[in-house]
């Protein structure tokens, strides 16, 4: 049972994640469709690692794990990862689950988490990356203002192949620029 909420959105809501949800999370990342784009995890990723990943993400004070939920059922996860305080810099990631996708909920709640970088954690640039495949990522990166700034070639495995990752960036004068308009 996803926990208290977040931050809301016309549709989705991010809430905290509590010990129950690791079971959904642990799921997700399994699933072939959601586990060919993303490469963070050792796989298979066992109930343990999300037992032990869950009191890390909890304890740092530098990053935002969260529940994307539609009501009050989960259905993904997202992240800021502040990777370099003085730089004012985070790390913005989404995953939503394979049966929820192509309905906007990953841009909504990119949106929400950008605004909420920008506007409360005061940070002057937001990164992201996907791989080159990874379609649907890229086009909400790139929907929300997200320009894509270069390519490490061949750094990833998708569906047993070498690929591209594409690297992202967001300005905060460049985002509060499009939200003015």
């Amino acid at each position: 049972m996803p926990g208290a909420c977040f931050l809301s959105g016309d549709r989705v809501t991010l809430k905290t994640i509590e010990a129950e949800d690791i079971i959904i999370i642990q799921r997700w990342v399994n699933n072939p469709e959601v586990r060919r784009y993303i490469h963070e995890f050792r796989l298979p990723y066992s109930r343990e690692d999300c037992e032990k990943w869950l009191p890390e993400a909890r304890d740092d004070r530098a990053r935002v794990d969260l529940l994307v939920c539609l009501e009050n059922e989960p259905i993904g996860r997202a992240r800021l990862e502040p990777f370099h305080t003085k730089r004012r810099a985070a790390n913005l990631g989404f995953l939503i689950a394979p049966e929820h996708q192509g309905n906007g909920y990953a841009t909504e709640t990119a949106e929400l988490l950008v605004e909420y970088g920008f506007t409360d954690l005061l940070l002057h640039r937001l990164e992201a990356k996907a791989l080159a495949p990874n379609s649907g990522s890229r086009r909400v990166l790139e929907k929300i203002g997200f320009v894509e700034e270069g390519h490490k070639r061949k750094a990833a495995i998708a569906d047993g192949e070498y690929v591209d990752e594409v690297y992202y960036g967001l300005l905060r004068t460049d985002w509060e620029s499009k939200s003015k308009k």
